[in-house]
């Protein structure tokens, strides 16, 4: 495979740093690009480092990972030129461009470092006179094609384009932080801002409802696992608030039960924060998006709390963070995820009462119930561990078809005839050994007889769960069911 040439350019405000705070930091972001290469299976030849720049010999599309490390304001694919003249570095930029400015307005666009017997203004004069006769002349303002030329010592690099990087400081320079991760799109801009200002996240998400909450917000934080968070190996945190949500709604007026829930979040994470030594606890609230997202119910919820509270996204609204899910690449994946966080029905208080409201809650029992789902708290390794993992090992009854599942319908033939639901097989059309490795999820009518066989293929070692609800709940949601391949 062809190895090109990258000239990586550092984020601007790490060059304002002290000289051994940007010394670490670049070095920050150096490390980070042989991680991301290598995680993405791609072998690095050679990397070079001089202050503001970082030089990289890797497979050609190697832009498309680089541009994803914090720290990286900007990428070019370069040629690079020893050159002992003025005329000489003239010549070889004839070679590499005359084609390219055919029938091209051009512009010459030079920086300098070191000490030469010319000027940047110097070169590209020189430079363009020599492609001029080949082109359709100069145009600084409005050019076709702009050629950059950066020469740094006897050394020119010269590129065409430049390709913009995430900007922002290498994770692993700013703190250790805890994400309050639903998966939907407000939690996980909210992380990738965070890791932009180089923190390291590890990620807490909270059942409420469905285990598929857990599983579609775990393929979220895969998504920014895999993509932009190099430098560490995040955790995968999750708690069941089933028996907190119970205390709230049974213990609590219920125009309180939203403000409570997020207060309930809070102390969990400030208690798992206190115990790893986490830097801060960061949110994706913005203000008003919610009615206990008010300035006032932020104030009461976060009476208590021990541990720093971030919130990135506070002065945006949703239209804005959907646009910057898209430009970081987690838009599909968070538009599947359901968000369980609305427990009571009626009108919610944007203004409850502090004095009211904290004797109530004091009184609920929720403190105790938080501390019991803490201790019962679940941890994931984001590098190893699959998405059906998140599922608690005891589960065999899941409401949701997890993606490329395998799913059998064991009906009775005439069933099948009057409802027939797509994408399903039957159980005597496949082998045992391709059910090694895959998510078997089974439905019978009801849901009461496929959790037999999916006890019986759980005993093989397969990750098999029963549909609940059965085949009523299989129609519900038949378009989520994909078509099976042997070849999967």
């Amino acid at each position: 495979m062809k190895n090109d040439l990258y000239l990586v350019r550092v984020s601007g405000e790490i060059a304002i740093k002290s000289r051994p705070v940007r010394k670490e930091m670049e070095n920050l972001v150096k490390k980070h690009i042989i991680e991301a290469l290598k995680r993405n299976n791609m072998k690095l030849k050679r990397i070079d480092w001089e202050p503001g720049r970082i030089f990289v010999e890797a497979p050609r599309g190697a832009e498309n990972i680089l541009c994803k490390v914090f720290g990286v304001s900007s990428i070019s694919p370069a040629k690079r030129h020893k050159f002992k003249s003025l005329e000489e570095l003239a010549n070889i930029a004839e070679n590499l461009y005359k084609r390219d400015v055919q029938n091209k307005k051009f512009a010459i666009r030079c920086r300098r470092i070191g000490n030469h017997p010319f000027t940047s203004l110097d070169v590209a004069k020189v430079v363009g006179a020599k492609l001029k006769p080949y082109s359709k002349g100069v145009d600084l303002s409005n050019p076709d094609i702009e050629i950059f030329i950066e020469i740094r010592g006897w050394n020119a690099y010269f590129f065409t384009e430049r390709i913009d990087g995430p900007g922002g400081l290498p994770i692993g320079s700013s703190g250790y932080v805890l994400s309050l991760f639903s998966g939907g799109f407000d939690s996980p801009v909210a992380a990738w801002y965070i890791m932009k200002r180089g923190c390291k996240v590890d990620f807490l998400h909270i059942v409420m409802g469905s285990w598929e909450s857990a599983y579609r917000a775990f393929i979220v934080a895969k998504n920014l696992y895999n993509n932009w968070c190099f430098g560490y190996n995040p955790k995968f945190i999750v708690l069941n608030f089933g028996s907190v949500i119970a205390k709230i709604r049974s213990s609590m007026r219920e125009r309180y039960w939203q403000v409570a829930l997020r207060r309930a979040m809070y102390i969990a994470a400030d208690i798992i924060a206190g115990t790893r030594d986490y830097d801060a606890i960061v949110t994706g609230e913005s203000l008003g998006q919610a009615s206990s997202q008010t300035v006032w119910n932020l104030a009461v919820c976060e009476k208590g709390i021990s541990t720093l509270i971030l919130r990135p996204l506070l002065g945006m609204d949703k239209e804005e963070i959907i646009r910057l899910s898209r430009k970081i690449g987690i838009y599909e994946e968070s538009s599947k995820v359901t968000e369980y966080c609305a427990i009571a029905m009626g009108i919610a208080a944007t203004r409850v009462n502090e004095s009211l409201f904290l004797e109530e809650f004091e009184k609920s029992g929720v403190k105790e119930a938080i501390e019991e789902s803490v201790k019962e708290m679940l941890e994931f390794d984001m590098r190893k561990t699959s998405t059906i993992e998140l599922l608690p090992r005891e589960t065999l009854e899941i409401d949701f078809i997890p993606d490329n599942a395998i799913v059998i319908d064991m009906r009775s033939d005439s069933e099948k005839e009057k409802a027939p639901l797509p994408h399903t097989i039957d159980l005597s059309s496949i082998k045992e050994e391709d059910l090694k490795g895959k998510t078997i999820v089974v439905i019978c009518d009801h849901g009461d007889v496929s959790l037999t066989l999916a006890q019986l293929l759980r005993e093989k070692n397969v990750y098999a769960y029963s549909l609940k609800g059965g085949a009523s709940r299989a129609r519900e949601i038949s378009h989520k069911i994909c078509k099976f391949r042997p070849s999967q």
